[in-house]
């Protein structure tokens, strides 16, 4: 049997395979088509992230709150102060997280109310808003001497006074630092605001005293990497939480 061997050089002559110039327009299509698509999951990842941490955030500004909604604001201010002498716990405690960390005199320091004015124009927003300001700087400033990785308590017992013709009717708020959940770390501020504008800045011996107060937790970023802590309090809260409860 005869085999014809021009006839297969000829047949494999023509199976050259793909030359340069294929090959790299072949990549190029790969690239144009795959860049959006590697783009968008990019974007899914980071907007899943952010919602992540917004979830988390809210978690904590809930057992921030829920520690708190069981008390009367003369409650809080007893148990911030009984942080210069002692620890607290059980149903006393600030917050029930972390192994009680938060609730510890050793943990616990002490800061200034800051510049806050209550004149008789002022109304309980513009006072709310005023406590958040003074209270995030004093704050930061005193993050800076405790240091920016550090959980502590940040807390003011005796405010500013409100009432003058009422014993003891003054502000008071605390900060819980570096609280971490996962691979997030938050600062939570808890700020509390009588809802009755003449308890701010009328002097008034009718004292109603199951008048509420106004408890707002605000949960921000924690970078605790920013040893100067200039990042620390500011910015929008990664999320709030409001509730009331009575003032005695």
């Amino acid at each position: 049997m005869k085999i014809n061997l021009r006839f297969l050089k000829k047949k494999t002559g023509k199976n050259k395979g793909f030359a340069l110039i294929e090959l790299i327009c072949a990549v190029a299509l790969f690239a144009v088509v795959l860049t959006p698509i590697f783009m968008s999951m990019v974007s899914s990842m980071r907007v899943n992230n952010k919602s992540r941490k917004v979830m988390i955030a809210t978690e904590v500004a809930e057992d921030v709150m829920e520690s708190v909604r069981d008390k009367t604001y003369a409650g809080v201010r007893n148990t911030l102060t009984s942080l210069n002498t002692g620890s607290v716990s059980g149903k006393d405690s600030l917050v029930l997280f972390d192994s009680n960390i938060y609730s510890t005199s050793a943990n616990a320091v002490t800061v200034s109310s800051g510049s806050i004015t209550a004149t008789a124009s002022i109304d309980v927003q513009t006072m709310e808003n005023n406590q958040i300001t003074a209270y995030t700087t004093e704050c930061r400033n005193k993050l800076i001497s405790v240091g920016a990785d550090a959980k502590k308590t940040l807390y003011c017992p005796n405010g500013p006074v409100l009432n003058t013709a009422l014993s003891g009717e003054c502000l008071t708020y605390f900060a819980l630092t570096n609280i971490q959940r996962y691979q997030y770390h938050f600062d939570a501020l808890v700020v509390f605001t009588p809802t009755i504008q003449d308890k701010i800045h009328t002097n008034t011996a009718n004292d109603d005293m199951y008048y509420s107060y106004q408890v707002k937790v605000l949960v921000f970023d924690a970078d605790i990497s920013d040893a100067g802590c200039t990042s620390r309090f500011t910015g929008m809260p990664v999320a709030v939480m409001t509730a009331g409860i009575r003032n005695k």
